[in-house]
Parts: C-alpha cells; structure tokens; sequence
C-alpha cells in the first residue's frame, strides 16, 4: 500500500524508477542501443511492474531512440497512463504513443513554447498536453509535474528512462524505490550511458536507501531497494 499511503499523506505519487543495466551500471552501449541489455524473463517481470502502476513515465530521449509504447502487454493495464518530458518539443508527433490505439491516455508535459509548436501535432489522436514554465535550466518541474499527476488522482509513477530522467528524479528527493535489473555483462566504455546521470552528490552526502527484494529472473538478477 505503498503509493496509496504516500499520497494520502502528501498529496504527490510514489515514483518507482526502473533500470536494466549492465554490472557497470550502463543501460545503452556509446551508440544507444539498448536492446536488450536484459533477457525475456526480466522484460516479463516489467510488464508485470506496469500492470501494477498507474503511469508510465519517461523523457523526450527515449522516444526518440526507442518509439516505446509503454503499454502494457500482459491483461490488467488497460488504465495505464503514459507521460513524455519533452521540454524543447523533441518528440515526433508520428511516435507510437501519440498515435497508437491508446493515445488517449497519453499526457506530454512540456513548456508553452514548445506547445505552440507541436501540440496540435502530439494532441491529433488525443493526448493530452500539460504546459508547465520551465526552470532555469529550461528543464521541466519535475515536483510541480508530480503534484498535477497526484492532484489527478494518479498514485504510482513508474519512470523507464532515460538516464537524464532518472538523474533529474533522483536530484529532485522525487524517487522512492529503485527496480533494477542487472544483466551479467559489462561494456567497460565511459562513453556509454550511465543509469543515473543527474548532477549527484559527494559520498558524505549520500542517502542510503534499503533493500526489499533482491532476486534472480532468468539469467538477471533483480534489486529494488526504497527510501529509509
């Protein structure tokens, strides 16, 4: 009942962040490719993880390389939202999730600059979207994103990438569980993209978190560990 209680008491959703990565904590090779860093087992126990949630979230990155659907594939996720950060208006209006059957459950959060450029684009089958005035850096709210899917009623927020993304959550205190999914590989390449890629801290700062459940799927091995 873990997303349930956190928005009662705060209003805003529990925000799973979920990696698969390899052993060196990398989740795209220096060219981006990432399928499939993970084997079929773990990309069943995800489907699994959608079917639970209540959005799917990512960045404007990961539509771009991947044309996701974030849909999911198995009975039981037939409510799933899903949620683009697109500041700058990157995204396709062609991509699946603004135009496959479920579009209407598509939300892109984005910046009343680039709404003036591309809505009518993302919203043509239905998507919804949410203008937000950028920060400083000209990078979505991520609190203020939060708050609007709390307010609406949406309590467990799973983001699947991209690094950026994960980083900016992580900087922001919004992340309340990590579900990684380690393959038994290393790339070994300071080029290839990092699972987390925020602005981070020195180690004297660091939060712990706890373990909850540290398993093998298939020939990975799954960790999610939570807030203290």
């Amino acid at each position: 009942i873990a997303p349930f209680a956190k928005h009662i008491v705060t209003g805003y959703p529990y925000v799973t962040v979920k990696l698969a990565m390899t052993l060196d904590g990398r989740i795209a090779d220096r060219a981006g490719a990432s399928r499939w860093i993970t084997g079929a087992e773990a990309r069943a126990e995800v489907q699994r993880l959608r079917r639970r949630a209540d959005v799917m979230l990512v960045g404007a990155g990961t539509v771009c390389a991947d044309d996701p659907s974030l849909l999911c594939r198995i009975g039981g996720g037939e409510k799933l939202m899903r949620v683009v950060v697109d500041a700058t208006g990157r995204t396709p209006g062609r991509a699946r999730v603004y135009a496959d059957e479920a579009a209407a459950r598509m939300i892109v959060a984005t910046t009343p600059a680039a709404a003036a450029a591309k809505a009518g684009a993302w919203g043509r089958h239905g998507a919804q979207v949410w203008t937000f005035a950028p920060d400083k850096a000209g990078r979505i709210p991520l609190k203020r994103l939060m708050k609007r899917l709390g307010d609406a009623g949406y309590l467990h927020v799973v983001c699947e990438g991209g690094g950026e993304l994960a980083g900016a959550l992580h900087d922001a205190g919004l992340v309340d569980e990590y579900c990684l999914f380690y393959a038994p590989a290393v790339l070994g390449d300071a080029r290839a993209v990092s699972g987390v890629a925020g602005r981070g801290t020195l180690l004297k700062a660091m939060r712990r978190m706890r373990f909850v459940d540290v398993r093998q799927v298939g020939d990975d091995a799954m960790m999610r560990v939570r807030k203290v």
